[in-house]
């Protein structure tokens, strides 16, 4: 048989549906069952039940590989069972929504009690998404024993949201799985999609659960944020191991989480994280170390140690303050947890004399050759920022050959593409408009966001600002890496100083852990 173009091996739909061309809609259905389909590029979310109930996806094959292909989104759906399926899409493979923004919120019909077992996720953004529509709310998902098995695919699990949607994300478990390989993150949880903070509906995420997961590749082992009006609570991970990873762990604003046989490149975690020191290092001050984990209240015990040639260390102190000790030359702080696991900080320089400010900050992290900035009101080049990302810059990364600089700093900047490149060329001595810098802070801060969507920043100059950047703007706005103007201006074209660089690597320094 065929319909639409699709053919279809067995077809039994619930009353008042409809169809268009390679796309399956279903509204108001009760007792749906699709089994045995075949679905291809379709022109957009290819299986989309609306507000129906007892619904079954059975042995489904949804190949569609254009924008905004989903393959299966149960909208405002209550009782959905998907099993025995296989996706490969161009975008979410499933995504559960319940409605966007105000009218979502106003008609208050959650997605709810949905498994998902036993499925085949290839290529896509999310294997198992949830949101960005989600304003009515998803409460109760199971997903197990699934296997998401193509390195094309960027998440397996992805909570997507933001301060305009409102709703919560509750009860959600992922168990049993396999990840051959991802390259975003095993499991991607923001509240930052779209819109991001730019809303007064703020979203929740609460009681996610992730155990026994095995977990290949990205950029990411767990990626998961929310906004500290609204942090995670309800958070367990328990028997994981992944590795391949470039960044093990994203735990941001996490309420008392439960971390139990967790293991990141080969890491034990809860860890230690983030270890760096406060202030300025200098002969005759005080500092203070600071560091993170993402287990519940878990308490860190730091250490320090001096050095007059940055190779031969000395335990020079304990606990979170000390007064740097005399002929130090360099300072660092570790941080272990009751288990014994220890991360430290980076060498820092130590300065002769008292200072203040960014700049001296950024010497002693090794991002300026001098405390001090000479023409900080000049226009910052490209190599100059360069430069100064070195230490923030990933070395693993092939560093291209530049067609019209030889320069490391370049290389190392392109490679981690914190500036674009044109025909193989760097432009060593262009300068840098905000709206340039504003994608270097979020490149550089440690913060992926793949498939994120796009918005613009809030700013009263905001028709001036390219829609290529706007999403890099509005969120270096929102972590604080640069300000708006006392007029609210954003003032995108404007060349970026010297001395204004500086205050912004500061901020990405500090953001990134450094």
């Amino acid at each position: 048989m065929n319909l639409g173009g699709v053919p279809v091996d067995r077809r039994i739909f619930g009353e008042g549906h409809y169809l268009r061309p390679n796309f399956f809609q279903s509204i108001r259905c009760q007792r749906v069952l699709l089994q045995g389909v075949t679905l291809r590029n379709s022109p957009m979310w290819q299986l989309n039940p609306v507000l129906c109930s007892s619904v079954v996806v059975d042995g489904v094959t949804l190949s569609s590989h254009g924008a905004n292909n989903d393959g299966c989104d149960p909208e405002s759906c209550n009782g959905v069972w998907i099993k025995n399926c296989r996706f490969d899409t161009g975008d979410d493979c499933i995504s559960l929504k319940s409605g966007r923004d105000r009218d979502g919120r106003e008609a208050n019909v959650p997605c709810r009690n949905i498994l998902i077992e036993n499925n085949d996720f290839a290529d896509g953004h999310g294997g198992v998404a949830l949101g960005s529509e989600m304003s009515g709310g998803i409460y109760n998902v199971l997903a197990s024993g699934n296997r998401f098995s193509s390195p094309n695919l960027t998440y397996a699990l992805r909570l997507k949201t933001n301060a305009r949607r409102g709703g919560a994300v509750e009860r959600v478990m992922l168990c049993d799985s396999v990840m051959d390989h991802v390259h975003g993150a095993a499991v991607h949880g923001t509240m930052l999609y779209e819109d991001g903070r730019n809303g007064d509906s703020l979203p929740v995420f609460r009681d996610i659960t992730m155990e026994n997961i095995t977990a290949h590749g990205g950029d990411y082992g767990v990626f998961l944020e929310a906004f500290p009006e609204v942090p995670i609570t309800g958070l367990v991970m328990r028997n994981i191991t992944i590795d391949g990873v470039r960044q093990c762990l994203r735990s941001m604003n996490w309420k008392d989480a439960v971390v139990e046989n967790v293991t990141i490149n080969g890491k034990r975690f809860p860890r230690p994280g983030y270890v760096r020191i406060l202030g300025v290092p200098c002969i005759g001050g005080t500092v203070t170390a600071s560091a993170e984990s993402c287990g519940a209240q878990e308490p860190l015990t730091f250490c320090w140690e001096a050095s007059e040639d940055n190779k031969n260390w000395t335990r020079c102190g304990g606990g979170e303050t000390i007064a740097v000790p005399d002929g130090a030359a360099y300072l660092r702080a570790s941080a272990a947890n009751p288990a014994g696991d220890r991360e430290s900080s980076r060498s820092y320089r130590v300065l002769p004399a008292p200072a203040q400010g960014a700049a001296p900050r950024l010497y002693c992290r090794g991002m300026l050759n001098a405390p001090e900035l000479e023409r900080g009101s000049e226009p910052v080049t490209r190599l100059e920022a360069a430069q100064m990302l070195l230490p923030l810059a990933d070395d693993q990364l092939p560093a291209p050959e530049l067609t019209d600089t030889a320069e490391e700093a370049a290389r190392r900047a392109a490679a981690n593409r914190f500036f674009p490149l044109e025909k193989g060329c760097f432009a060593p001595r262009r300068t840098i408009s905000r709206q340039e810098m504003a994608t270097v802070a979020m490149q550089a801060c440690g913060v992926n966001y793949r498939n994120a969507s796009s918005t613009m920043p809030v700013c009263t100059d905001v028709d001036r600002v390219a829609n290529n950047y706007g999403t890099n703007a509005a969120r270096a706005l929102y972590f604080g890496f640069m300000q708006l103007e006392a007029d609210g201006r954003f003032d995108p074209e404007r060349p970026v100083s010297r001395k204004e660089a500086v205050e912004i690597l500061d901020r990405v320094a500090d953001f990134a852990g450094l």
